[in-house]
């Protein structure tokens, strides 16, 4: 457990303090004379946590690199956790902003995070850029212009070398040239898009 979990919300909200201590959770799916499967949860501190705990949306598990990406917003780093070792390693230096949603004020900063072709991408609230990050070398990259509206899922489409971030505050998804980070076109939609997790292109 990583001292709260991630997904994602149109209310920008992307904060969710640590729960309680972890408890084994039974399986559900046990096959029929197997008996009970049970699993231990286990919690990893991350670095910077206020009295409300670590802001986080959307986090991503890279089998490429058997890693945990958590884009920890309010503390400005994106941390990384070797699921093998459990060694945590920040990437700092993310830009972060004090916003008010609903009368509450919050921090936010790098909400999102996508594996793309030897490079990750994380989208970011405070300035509404997406940035690259080297998944080996962990040092952060470029980042793109800062979009017209707050980025809140992204995901990396392969087969043209786009990445698409939705930005639900204006209705659309944006899809930018996945090596120069440029929008290269805006969908509108009715509704807010939010969750970009299957994306694919038309």
């Amino acid at each position: 457990m990583l001292g709260g979990t991630g997904c994602g919300s149109t209310d920008d909200a992307g904060s969710h303090p640590p729960t309680g201590p972890a408890q084994p959770v039974e399986s559900a799916s046990a096959p029929s004379g197997a008996g009970k499967i049970s699993f231990e949860a286990k919690t990893v501190a991350l670095p910077g946590a206020t009295t409300d705990g670590v802001g986080m949306d959307f986090i991503l598990f890279d089998p490429a690199t058997a890693s945990v990406w958590i884009p920890a917003g309010n503390t400005g780093s994106v941390d990384v956790l070797d699921v093998a070792t459990r060694k945590l390693t920040r990437i700092e230096g993310f830009p972060t902003k004090e916003m008010e949603r609903n009368g509450k004020k919050r921090v936010v900063g790098p909400s999102s995070v996508t594996a793309g072709d030897g490079v990750m991408y994380v989208g970011n609230r405070a300035d509404s850029t997406i940035c690259t990050i080297d998944p080996k070398k962990l040092v952060r990259g470029t980042c793109s212009p800062s979009l017209d509206s707050m980025p809140d899922g992204i995901a990396f489409v392969a087969p043209t070398h786009e990445v698409w971030v939705t930005t639900p505050r204006d209705k659309s998804i944006r899809i930018l040239d996945a090596k120069t980070l440029e929008e290269k076109a805006k969908l509108s939609f009715a509704g807010e898009p939010e969750g970009c997790g299957r994306c694919r292109a038309p």
